[in-house]
């Protein structure tokens, strides 16, 4: 089972964002693991488990209800209850200073349905100068609800520390909703249900994207007039450093501005410019920026699929990853085991309209030996492509040993591969730059597969002659 995130790819930045002293703030204290729970006068008592423990062996004799194991590094609150996100938790009654919202374009999870909510210290302001990235203040807790199958199965709490980390951890529903437990090692097939609760890890993979961690909380998702906390009402009351000087609002028709807002939510915490990854690894954006709306030319998605891309692999791309599920290329790559139709729909037409400024470039292909496939064999003996554990030995049935193995596994080949079998290219099409896998892996961002090499990038100079090599194919 895929683990479901709290929002769609790992990596970010060690150093902690707003860790600045908030006068008068002083950390809640965080009581000592126990794990207790009341049911029918008796009080139930759960041992805090070692991280290697499998399944929980405490179990409440009253409902037979397993309780989900902790681990020894584990400092959070044991139960939902002591989060502060209700004065009575079995009433659903929020705390004061709890805010309900609901963002502009969400992640998909299988259907969940979802609930979310906020609190901010009294007094205290987001950090707004940069608009793209919002950075909340020290205090600052935010809850995430997950319904199934019309069961209340998890809600995770995000909690800033004083020194400008996150706590994360999920919270697994007793089925009576009477309190929810703290699960950090997360939950498979939650309650009976293909829901997956995440460990505390697997949330990172997706927060770690953005440079305070949040997802759902910015300009561009909050700005709407619906119910709850929005963007309108955080000006209105002066929770803002800095209020943007227009309302973001996406370009295009209906059906473009729901593409755009699907992707921004699904795809742009890991697809965007300041995505702390190697670049070589990402070059696809959807993480939309407030001061590039004014037209769908000016968004990072259309300037990146459209202006930036030697041919338009990168848009097929899109939705063939969407569609994929339990391979390598499938996108996101964690947190669904089912295709969104709906959305693969709404992206599918704004790929369309993409492709329609993206056309093939005429075919210029031709058969014949290659002139030059030494000095191509030659940089790839420098970039340890034909080393014993890569394509000397034939990996990927792809054999560099000699200047004539090299040619002949290439030019004219079909392409194959997990996700590249279906883009329908060569490996080398004489002639056609554009259409030849081998040079597209060389560039970051491939439509399939990774970037080539994997251990190094080759220089602009080096990338040409093969480029140039691919052309003299006569």
């Amino acid at each position: 089972m895929y683990v479901l995130l709290a929002a769609a790819c790992g990596g970010g930045p060690d150093e902690p964002v707003g860790t600045a002293d908030m006068p008068g703030f002083e950390p809640a204290s965080i009581p000592p693991p126990a794990r207790t729970w009341s049911d029918a006068g008796r009080v139930v008592e759960a041992p805090v488990v070692d991280a290697a423990v499998s399944a929980p062996d405490a179990v409440s004799d009253a409902t037979e209800e397993p309780l989900p194991p902790l681990h020894d590094a584990y400092e959070g609150p044991t139960w939902l209850s002591e989060t502060g996100l209700y004065t009575e938790i079995v009433s659903d009654t929020l705390a004061e200073g709890v805010r309900e919202y609901r963002p502009q374009g969400e992640l998909w999870t299988d259907g969940a349905d979802k609930r979310r909510f906020l609190w901010l210290p009294p007094g205290a302001t987001i950090d707004t100068g940069d608009m793209d990235q919002w950075v909340l203040p020290i205090g600052t807790k935010l809850w995430k609800e997950f319904s199934r199958d019309g069961l209340r199965i998890e809600t995770r709490l995000l909690e800033k520390h004083v020194d400008g980390t996150w706590l994360m951890v999920a919270f697994l529903w007793r089925a009576d909703g009477s309190d929810a437990a703290a699960a950090p090692l997360g939950v498979v097939d939650a309650m009976g249900t293909e829901h997956d609760v995440p460990d505390e890890e697997t949330c990172r993979q997706c927060h770690d994207g953005r440079r305070d961690r949040v997802l759902g909380v910015g300009a561009l998702q909050l700005a709407h007039d619906g119910d709850g906390m929005t963007l309108r009402s955080l000006i209105t009351e002066g929770r803002l450093s800095q209020a943007p000087q227009t309302m973001p609002a996406l370009p295009g028709d209906g059906e473009t501005q729901a593409a755009l807002r699907y992707l921004h939510a699904n795809c742009g915490h890991c697809h965007n410019p300041t995505r702390t990854r190697a670049e070589r690894e990402i070059s696809v954006y959807f993480w939309q920026e407030v001061d590039a709306l004014g037209q769908l030319e000016d968004t990072v998605t259309y300037r990146s699929l459209v202006q930036d891309k030697p041919s338009p692999l990168w848009i097929d791309a899109v939705v063939a990853r969407m569609r994929d599920r339990g391979g390598l290329q499938q996108m996101p790559p964690v947190g669904t085991e089912h295709v969104d139709e709906e959305g693969v729909a709404v992206v599918s037409a704004l790929m369309e309209l993409l492709r329609t400024d993206r056309p093939d470039p005429p075919s210029t292909a031709t058969s014949g030996p290659c002139p030059g496939t030494e000095a191509v064999f030659e940089i790839f003996e420098r970039a340890a492509c034909r080393n014993a554990f890569c394509h000397g030995a034939g990996t990927g049935e792809l054999s560099f040993r000699t200047p004539e193995e090299l040619h002949d596994s290439l030019v004219g080949v079909a392409a194959i591969g997990e996700g590249c079998d279906s883009l329908g290219l060569k490996r080398v099409a004489p002639g056609d730059p554009q259409h030849s896998l081998l040079l597209i892996k060389l560039q970051p961002g491939p439509p399939c597969g990774k970037i080539m090499p994997p251990a190094m990038s080759l220089t602009d100079a080096e990338i040409r002659t093969v480029e140039d090599w691919i052309v003299s194919c006569q």
